[in-house]
């Protein structure tokens, strides 16, 4: 659980890491796409709007040579082009007035002032004439050719301004833009170092809390490892004598308001030392390890089964009522009768000689380790390989019993 929390927990942070660098990439290329369009398209659209004006001079200039050619000559053609020139040119300064997004740099509110109203005067007069004189009459178009002279003239040196004021401009914004897009790019490269530092520490921390996650893992392993050696046998596994100590001393705690009942049963393999000195302490190692493979299947789960030294094994039975954990030990005997240990020599015979004793009520663990061993020492001098219970043996005289010393694991004559 642990492991998948913190899987996750990495993930997450790569997927916001690759967010936020793939949010800086792209705002990068899209503010340098943008200012590159507009570096683009603002010089177009002025240059453009630049032009319009140019040609609304031109059309002005086209009204003026039309109004000196009608005074001259006074056609009724003449006449009907200047009126559509003069519509036509102030439609056109109209529309510009509306569409124009650069007015403060070609100054078209000045370009529309200096025009129009020429322009409106000139139609108003062709069409009415001025002071009750006749419209198409040579003294009107003398006027009209004054009126859109003086503007036309204005207007040129307003076209001409705007030219000079927009290519100044232009070279200032270009600047601008070139400044603005080294300040963008420069902060996208730092935003862009950041991250990937920041990548690259929470790379370093992950490894480095792996590392630690290893380094526990394998510290608790060893430790784990230590604590099994301390209390179980390198040669077969089971419980040691300390362990098994230990574990009987909580069972028969005397603070507990109702001790437990066990049953031990101290385990001798019989005529061992004459197996290892026939066949050599190797096969007497097999032996150890083949006696416990036999013995193991016979037991329960709640029973214990520890090697306190050398071919002496002890067998802790909990919660029996006397008499009963026999049918255990008996079982015991008859698998050892049953699988004799299969040497290249041949078979050895597996046989083993018991002593067994019971709590009852409160009773120090000395006492009772003192008992089973009594009972095993009668086992072995009334001719071995059978079970004996303490309650069976009979009075013994102090200087031929062995006291079981439960300390130092040791048997005293």
């Amino acid at each position: 659980m642990g492991e998948t929390a913190s899987f996750f927990s990495r993930l997450s942070q790569w997927i916001a890491i690759i967010a936020v660098l793939s949010i800086v990439v792209f705002s990068g290329w899209f503010t340098n796409s943008t200012l590159r369009a507009v570096e683009r398209t603002l010089p177009n659209t002025l240059l453009e709007q630049l032009q319009e004006l140019t040609v609304i001079v031109e059309q002005a200039a086209e009204a003026v040579t039309l109004a000196e050619r009608a005074r001259s000559q006074a056609s009724e053609p003449t006449v009907r082009a200047l009126k559509a020139q003069i519509e036509e040119t102030y439609q056109a300064i109209v529309r510009m007035r509306e569409s124009f997004v650069f007015d403060n740099l070609i100054q078209a509110s000045s370009f529309h002032a200096t025009l129009a109203p020429a322009l409106v005067d000139a139609r108003v007069w062709i069409e009415e004439g001025v002071g009750g004189i006749p419209p198409d009459s040579p003294m009107v178009l003398q006027i009209i050719v004054s009126r859109l002279s003086n503007a036309l003239v204005q207007a040129q040196q307003l076209n001409q301004e705007s030219f000079s004021v927009a290519r100044n401009i232009l070279e200032e914004q270009k600047d601008k833009l070139d400044t603005f897009l080294f300040s963008a790019n420069a902060l996208f490269i730092l935003t862009l170092c950041l991250s990937i530092g920041v990548g690259y520490l929470i790379f370093l921390q992950q490894r480095t809390q792996k590392r630690e996650q290893v380094a526990w893992a394998e510290r608790a392993l060893i430790e784990k490892q230590l604590e099994y050696e301390a209390k179980h046998d390198h040669l077969t596994g089971l419980l040691n004598r300390r362990a098994i100590i230990d574990i009987l001393n909580t069972l028969l705690n005397p603070a507990k308001a109702v001790p437990m009942s066990i049953t031990i049963g101290m385990i001798d393999l019989d005529r061992f030392k004459e197996i290892n000195d026939r066949y050599g302490h190797q096969i007497g190692d097999d032996v150890l390890k083949h006696f416990v493979d036999v013995v193991q299947p016979c037991l329960r789960e709640t029973d214990l089964f520890a090697r306190l030294g050398g071919d002496e094994f002890l067998l802790v039975v909990p919660n029996q009522k006397e008499g009963a954990e026999t049918t255990v030990f008996q079982r015991v005997c008859d698998a050892l009768r049953a699988k004799p240990y299969p040497s290249a020599l041949g078979d050895i015979p597996m046989r083993a000689s018991i002593g067994i004793a019971t709590s009852h009520g409160r009773i120090a663990l000395d006492e009772l380790l003192t008992r089973a061993d009594k009972a095993l020492y009668h086992a072995k001098n009334t001719g071995r390989n059978r079970i004996i219970r303490f309650s069976e043996c009979p009075v013994l005289k102090e200087e031929n019993i062995f006291r079981h010393n439960s300390m130092e694991g040791r048997r005293i004559l």
